[in-house]
């Protein structure tokens, strides 16, 4: 409904431009058409989290479109993104997915290994979530050089799970917990310490590049 406020509301901030019109009346047929694949993909849809965010993505790349395809400035809007466009921002992405999600994976495929599963009754893409957040965290922590933060996670951790492995009881449970708990904050530490290094590289290397022009 908010959404649909701001279409209604947005001609009359257009201030009779005719130029503007192409743009809103694109905006507006593929913000409806996008939504209406998505209002059919989402009552049967296994993973809703990912489809909210390709939703996200089709939207933005409209708007990305409509705005290369007219723009105010002298600058070219392209030209303007290749400023963001950068190996060290490309760089913190890359690593941003290597430490949430490639990490999720690896882990999960050792534990299974070590025939090791959750014997609890809450939802099991909560783990799923809990382990990419704290991954996460703990590679801003080192990139930004907040190192405390790390143990301070740990700790915190530490005691929520202490009351869950009380009530469940199970040695299998405990050796679970633990041996993920080790394998996420491992792997997260270790790609951090990787990307510090390639970044340190690739700052020294524009470096070069600069001095050499």
């Amino acid at each position: 409904m908010k959404g649909l406020v701001n279409y209604v509301r947005a001609p009359l901030l257009l201030q009779g431009n005719p130029s503007y019109w192409m743009i809103y009346f694109a905006s507006l047929l593929s913000h409806f058409i996008i939504d209406g694949f998505k209002s059919l993909f989402w009552i049967k849809a296994r993973n809703k989290l990912l489809l909210f965010f390709v939703d996200q993505v089709l939207h933005g790349i409209v708007i990305l479109a409509l705005v290369n395809h007219y723009t105010p400035f002298e600058k070219s809007f392209w030209q303007t993104f290749q400023m963001i466009y950068k190996p060290v921002i490309l760089l913190f992405l890359l690593f941003s997915i290597l430490v949430t999600v490639v990490s999720g994976i690896i882990i999960k495929q050792i534990l299974t290994y070590l025939n090791l599963k959750a014997q609890c009754s809450s939802n099991k893409n909560t783990g799923t979530y809990i382990g990419i957040l704290e991954r996460l965290l703990i590679f801003i922590c080192i990139v930004s050089g907040f190192y405390e933060g790390i143990g301070y996670l740990l700790a915190a951790k530490s005691i929520f799970r202490f009351g869950d492995l009380t009530k469940v009881g199970h040695r299998s449970m405990t050796e679970y917990v633990l041996i993920g708990t080790l394998l996420s904050f491992t792997s997260a530490i270790l790609w951090s310490l990787l990307y510090l290094y390639l970044h340190k590289n690739l700052t020294n290397l524009d470096v070069l590049i600069n001095q050499s022009k």
